[in-house]
C-alpha cells in the first residue's frame, strides 16, 4: 500500500517535503526519517485501503504513526501532530473496526505520550477532500444530512499550524466537526 508522509516545518520556515512512501514499511520509514531529520512531524498517513486486512489497516493507521513519532524524536523532532478521525471517538459501528480502534489509539497515544517532543492531535470529521466531495455528491439528501457537515482542509491545516506554533501545546486533542 502506498501512502503519504510529510515532514512539515513552521509556516514561516522552509517548505515541507512530501515523499511517497509505504509508512507501514518500517525500514523505508526509518530511512526517510533519518534522511529528513525533521524538526516537526505531521502524522497524516492513513485510511482504509481496499483489499487490506483489518490488521494492515491497524498497522497503517496506528503503528506507523507511533513508529514515525519514535524515530522523529530520536532524530531531533520537537513537535508532532497526529491526525486522527472522529471514528476514534464515536461509539457506533464502523465499516472498519480496526480503523476506528486505530484512531482511538492514536488519540490516546497523543494524551499518554510524556517524552521530549510536544505531541498533539487533530481529530477531524468527514474531510472535504476531492474524494469526500465526490462521495457527498453521490449521496441522497438524507444520507448527506446523516453524515453531517464536512470539515474544510483549511480548517485542519489551521489547527495543525496553531498547535505547532503554540510552544505550550502538549497532549492537546482538537476535535473538528
Amino acid at each position: 500500500m502506498d501512502t503519504w508522509l510529510a515532514d512539515v516545518q513552521i509556516p514561516e520556515g522552509p517548505e515541507g517535503r512530501f515523499v511517497r512512501l509505504d509508512v507501514s514499511d518500517g525500514t523505508a520509514l526509518r530511512e526517510l526519517i533519518v534522511r529528513a531529520h525533521p524538526d516537526v512531524l505531521v502524522n497524516n498517513a492513513g485510511g482504509i485501503p481496499a483489499a487490506c486486512s483489518e490488521l494492515e489497516i491497524l498497522d497503517l493507521n496506528l503503528r506507523s504513526a507511533m513508529v514515525a513519532t519514535q524515530l522523529a524524536v530520536e532524530h531531533g523532532a520537537s513537535a508532532i501532530v497526529n491526525i486522527a478521525s472522529v471514528a476514534g471517538i464515536e461509539t457506533g459501528p464502523h465499516r472498519s473496526p480496526a480503523y476506528a480502534a486505530a484512531k482511538a489509539g492514536l488519540i490516546r497515544f497523543t494524551t499518554a505520550y510524556d517524552g521530549p517532543a510536544r505531541v498533539n492531535c487533530v481529530v477531524p470529521g468527514w474531510i472535504a477532500t476531492p474524494r469526500g466531495l465526490r462521495e457527498a455528491a453521490a449521496m441522497t439528501d438524507e444520507e448527506r444530512t446523516a453524515a453531517g457537515s464536512m470539515v474544510a482542509m483549511e480548517t485542519i491545516t489551521a489547527a495543525v499550524s496553531d498547535l505547532l506554533a503554540d510552544d505550550t501545546a502538549r497532549g492537546r486533542v482538537v476535535v473538528l466537526r
